[in-house]
């Protein structure tokens, strides 16, 4: 009994496992046939359409002899699968002509608005100028200049915006501008670029085309930057220096012409810097000579010009200042128009008989002479020793005038002082005002004239100048020609001495000078 009752577990324990895998199976079965309908039923999204309906079986093209339904069943579906993908195509041209119709419209109305946007602009800045005017806001003017100064080539636009920056930062009343033609840049630049980038590449390029069409080597661009300084705090004062930047292009240097104001205020800014020549050393090569500016260009090229536009070429010389920036430039030029206009205050009271500050002062004759009066004045200081009657001038001529004038006394002016003292007495001045004054003081010659009694006035002894930097030895070689030549001596040391003496924020050198010139003269033993 107890054996069966064993074998009827065993068997139920075998029928419950045959019956758990059975279970198994069928629910994996249920599970494979679920994907199964779930990959069937899948629609991808670049399925849109369903394939077309097969077509009807009595429009169906004629079976193959060996073909089987399987066979057929594949062709037909391919049919269907070709006929599909034509249909797809056109509906996707029909949906992109459509969408490219809608850009087209879209990109036509904006073009639209976006011509007629500056002349928009343009009224409402017309409209808002009255208002500007009043504020004293320009903002259109600087947006013109900032369009134009687009076309500027590229020395000019740097300079543009060094100056503009500076403007900006340190002195609103200097004024930058652009000013030229804006279309005939447009053309020229173009031009230019297809020539090419350089000024060898160019002449290069030049060479090979006819002489009638060859460019003149002083050829200037059509846009210029233009630079202002007023008379006073700002423009409503008037302009007292007005610059014009131009760049020759041939040349590759950058020109500057004054449009309004002295053009002496330009001459030597910088020592040794007086525009005359091309400062870049490549025109010598490319024109086989040394190019000189005045030749076809109204203007000068300094060498500071050139720096300030950032076209950086190798000093020749030795010991030349460092490239300055464009502050110390425009600090430069400001104080070279507030002293010059010191100067010609002073000029124009000592033209009157008045030494500045002294209304009493005792000058009798104040007037301009030329260069070569001035020179005259060495041969007749060299030969007034020897007995020249006054008007009289001596035959030889001095190392100065045989080796030429020195960088410094470029475009200089000469003046004749006569200071008159009651023990009959005359000095008579001669003196030479650089372009760098005040920084370089005048140049003075001195005379005693004394009168004579039968001879009437006659000079007595006439020292060549001492410099305020004159070694001590040429100063007491001039001291010990006379006794009279050491009153001389001290005088000119005086005047020498007292160059960096000021008076408030403009120079008042020349005014002392004549001072110490009027108290200065003491008597000489009358002949």
């Amino acid at each position: 009994m107890e054996e069966r009752k064993e074998l009827t577990k065993r068997a139920k324990a075998t029928l419950d496992d045959l019956n758990l895998q059975l279970q198994n199976l069928v629910y994996e079965e249920a599970h494979y046939n679920k994907e199964i309908q779930h990959c069937r039923d899948f629609r991808p999204r670049e399925v849109v359409h369903d394939l077309l309906p097969a077509p009807p079986s009595g429009t169906e093209a004629a079976a193959k002899p060996d073909e089987d339904e399987e066979s057929r069943a594949h062709r037909l579906m391919t049919q269907r699968l070709a006929a599909e993908l034509e249909e797809r195509k056109r509906h996707e041209v029909e949906a992109l002509t459509s969408r490219k119709a809608a850009l087209q419209e879209a990109n036509q109305a904006k073009r639209k608005f976006l011509h007629g946007l500056r002349s928009r602009l343009q009224t409402i800045a017309q409209a808002a100028e009255p208002a500007q005017q009043h504020f004293g806001y320009t903002s259109t003017e600087k947006t013109d200049s900032f369009d134009t100064a687009g076309q500027l080539p590229a020395p000019l636009y740097t300079l543009f915006a060094q100056l503009n920056a500076h403007k900006l930062a340190f002195d609103t009343g200097i004024g930058v501008s652009v000013g030229g033609d804006a279309e005939a840049a447009l053309a020229l630049n173009a031009q230019l670029s297809r020539r090419g980038s350089t000024v060898a590449t160019r002449l290069m390029a030049e060479r090979t085309e006819s002489q009638t069409d060859k460019p003149h080597q002083f050829a200037i661009h059509p846009l210029a930057v233009l630079l202002h300084f007023p008379n006073g705090d700002d423009m409503a004062q008037g302009v007292a220096l007005k610059l014009r930047f131009e760049y020759l292009y041939e040349l590759n240097v950058v020109g500057v012409r004054v449009e309004h104001g002295d053009e002496t205020l330009l001459h030597n800014l910088y020592p040794r810097d007086i525009g005359l020549t091309s400062p870049n050393p490549a025109n010598r090569y490319l024109f086989n000579q040394e190019v000189s500016i005045k030749q076809g260009y109204p203007g000068r090229a300094y060498k500071w010009a050139q720096w300030a536009a950032g076209l950086g070429f190798a000093q020749e010389e030795r010991g030349l200042p460092g490239r300055p920036h464009v502050a110390s430039i425009i600090q430069r030029l400001k104080a070279r128009i507030r002293d010059h206009r010191s100067l010609n205050t002073q000029l124009n009271l000592l033209g009157k008989g008045m030494i500045p500050g002294q209304p009493h002062a005792a000058l009798h004759i104040w007037k301009e002479i030329s260069a070569a009066e001035f020179q005259a004045s060495e041969l007749l200081g060299a030969a007034g020793a020897a007995g020249l009657e006054e008007g009289e001038l001596g035959s030889r001529t001095t190392g100065r005038e045989a080796e030429g004038l020195p960088w410094h006394c470029y475009a200089s002016r000469h003046f004749y002082a006569l200071l008159k003292k009651p023990e009959c007495i005359e000095l008579e001045v001669f003196a030479r005002v650089g372009t760098e004054y005040p920084y370089r003081p005048p140049e003075w010659r001195l005379r005693w004239k004394v009168y004579n009694g039968k001879r009437g006035w006659v000079p007595y002894t006439f020292p060549a100048s001492v410099s305020a930097d004159a070694h001590p030895t040429a100063l007491d070689a001039v001291g010990r020609a006379s006794p009279c030549d050491n009153q001389l001596k001290a005088l000119d040391m005086r005047l020498n001495s007292a160059w960096d003496t000021k008076q408030g924020e403009e120079s008042m050198l020349l005014s002392h000078q004549c001072v110490v010139l009027q108290v200065g003269a003491t008597p000489v033993p009358r002949w």
